[in-house]
């Protein structure tokens, strides 16, 4: 069932594109002309593979060192937190690149879009994942049951990277639309040893141990990131803070009088209700 999902998937979207989308295939361009685009296409996939692997170290260290049923523990939290981000951020990346991409000379037109749109980004993402950190233990008791009770401290430290990751893959649209994947490709690889340096650490101390040093590598990788990024059409990481700084902060607030007000609650009440 699963195989046949993507193969009529693959099916559709193709004879949806071809109906919809009248360009066709035409001479093969000579190779001096497409030589650009290759050498932008190598750096964008050996940094997406890189990116892959620094995102599945730590479920195979996990997975070695502290058993699969730990590992389904941190796997789970770690895709409650990034799913409803994704689905956010890659939807509106989509059209970024292209966007950002037709007006890539105009720094300054650049510069006002891309701030707005993160300032659009964090008024989604920012309250998304402080209010799932609010009601993660009613939340997953009643939606996965007890038996999955130790992912909601994972989670909870999670939702801190969340609130990271919402904002830095924002980066990445800086780096292609302005054709710089070499430069992102370096970027990453310092970020990527960083952070797997900190599974290696964390693992000592087990899965919270993993989570935590994953946080805190995050927290010193992506103003990195945003601030190598930002430079190529003049955002200062000051201008990033001052446009997502306030929501943080209403989004923090509102997340604190949830679980205030979760206090009030009697624990004997069902956790639906709650």
């Amino acid at each position: 069932a699963l195989v046949i999902n993507q193969v009529v998937l693959s099916v559709c979207q193709t004879v949806l594109l071809r109906i919809n989308v009248k360009w066709s295939p035409g001479k093969a361009a000579p190779f001096k002309e497409i030589k650009g685009l290759i050498s932008f296409s190598m750096y964008a996939q050996v940094s997406s593979v890189l990116n892959f692997f620094s995102r599945n170290v730590d479920d195979v260290l996990i997975g070695k060192v502290l058993g699969t049923g730990t590992l389904g523990i941190y796997q789970l939290s770690y895709r409650l937190m990034i799913w409803p981000l994704q689905r956010v951020v890659n939807v509106i990346g989509q059209a970024m690149f292209p966007a950002l991409s037709l007006i890539r000379d105009d720094r300054e037109r650049v510069k006002s879009i891309y701030l707005r749109v993160i300032g659009t980004v964090s008024l989604i993402t920012f309250p998304m994942v402080t209010g799932a950190f609010a009601v993660s233990e009613p939340g997953i008791r009643f939606f996965l049951g007890e038996k999955w009770y130790g992912v909601i401290p994972i989670f909870q430290v999670l939702c801190l990277l969340g609130i990271l990751q919402s904002i830095s893959s924002s980066q990445g649209w800086i780096f292609l639309s302005q054709g710089r994947t070499d430069l992102h490709l370096k970027v990453r690889l310092v970020s990527i040893t960083l952070i797997v340096l900190s599974f290696f650490i964390g693992i000592s101390y087990g899965v919270m141990g993993v989570a935590v040093c994953y946080v805190i590598a995050s927290s010193l990788v992506i103003p990195f990131q945003l601030h190598v990024a930002g430079s190529l059409i003049g955002v200062t990481l000051g201008e990033i803070v001052n446009r997502t700084g306030a929501v943080l902060l209403c989004a923090v607030a509102m997340a604190a009088a949830v679980m205030g007000i979760g206090e009030l609650i009697p624990g004997q009440w069902p956790y639906l209700l709650t």
